[in-house]
């Protein structure tokens, strides 16, 4: 089994106990006390057909680095990805930065995930307050191998272990 494999079946135990049913630290209660305040439930679970006429936010960037951890923008309001009706465009809000660009995926067999790659991205750049992971957002996209779709989420995976963006859906 390859690294990424390895990496997706990490995320998918991790939202479950050995039982299969959502682990204690998974329970409204428990997200509370672990998420921020800005964190909303997403607005549909239903996996998409493919990502055309999509639109997700960032809601955390996963490093297999554990002296990073896990990264939240300040705000995800203002970290969006939209992918175009027809597919192969999509437009991204980085905070005060706008990005546009092409992208193609392959759903998988397995219907829940498939290859992907995105860009070269076109970066109208602007200069966003601190802190902000707009950047470095914009620069990993181009890594972006795979995507997984999992309870109403997007998990966009780097190559070579690099790390792992989820978005939330918002349409």
């Amino acid at each position: 089994m390859n690294c990424l494999k390895l990496v997706w079946l990490a995320v998918c135990v991790a939202a479950c106990s050995a039982d299969g049913k959502p682990s204690k630290d998974s329970t409204p209660e428990a997200a509370a006390s672990t998420k921020p305040a800005f964190a909303t439930p997403p607005a549909d679970t239903t996996p998409p057909r493919d990502l055309a006429a999509t639109r997700w936010r960032l809601v955390e960037i996963q490093s297999m680095d554990d002296k990073q951890g896990t990264t939240r923008p300040p705000d995800p309001a203002k970290y969006n990805v939209a992918f175009d009706s027809e597919g192969g465009f999509l437009v991204m809000q980085l905070d005060c930065m706008r990005a546009t660009g092409p992208y193609e995926d392959k759903r998988g067999s397995d219907r829940s995930g498939g290859e992907i790659t995105i860009g070269p991205l076109k970066v109208e750049p602007a200069s966003c307050p601190k802190p902000s992971v707009a950047d470095r957002v914009a620069r990993d996209m181009g890594y972006v191998r795979s995507y997984r779709l999992v309870n109403g989420r997007l998990a966009l995976a780097l190559m070579a272990d690099g790390g792992i963006y989820v978005w939330e859906r918002t349409q």
